[in-house]
């Protein structure tokens, strides 16, 4: 995965529709939830495990 080094939240919301070029097409009730659960613990996760050098936090 290619690592933009901008704020992370921002890259993450302007990495989801290139990441889902065909995000629009499923089904909103069932992909929206599941998507986003798996995005913000992938976040999370990277954020814990890597120093932010202006000493951001995520939580």
């Amino acid at each position: 995965m290619v690592v933009i080094p901008f704020p992370r939240r921002f890259t993450l919301v302007s990495a989801f529709p290139l990441l889902f070029p065909s995000f629009p097409s499923f089904h909103p009730s069932s992909t929206v939830p599941v998507l986003t659960f798996f995005f913000l613990r992938f976040a999370r996760h990277h954020a814990r495990d890597s120093e932010e050098p202006n000493g951001l936090e995520f939580h």
